[in-house]
């Protein structure tokens, strides 16, 4: 939440690197900031703004393939 008052400079310092020939930035970059721009999340307050993360946040938490992923590694490291 803190870094939502930087988000310009932020999405600055990323269309800086557009030019630099770096190949995470395929396809369309612009549209790579624009969306950048709206996880910022710049039209909400900051008690919407917080809801939203934390929101995210949980989801996140909560998602199955990571829990997956995580338990086959955990395998992995087992039978190495």
């Amino acid at each position: 939440l803190h870094l939502r008052g930087y988000s310009k400079l932020i999405v600055n310092l990323f269309e800086l690197m557009i030019d630099a020939d770096i190949k995470d930035f395929t396809g369309n970059p612009y549209q790579a900031l624009e969306n950048l721009h709206n996880r910022f999340l710049p039209d909400c307050d900051e008690v919407e703004a917080e809801r939203q993360f934390l929101s995210r946040i949980d989801s996140s938490v909560r998602a199955l393939f990571p829990k997956v992923v995580e338990t086959f590694h955990k395998w992995a490291l087992y039978w190495k």
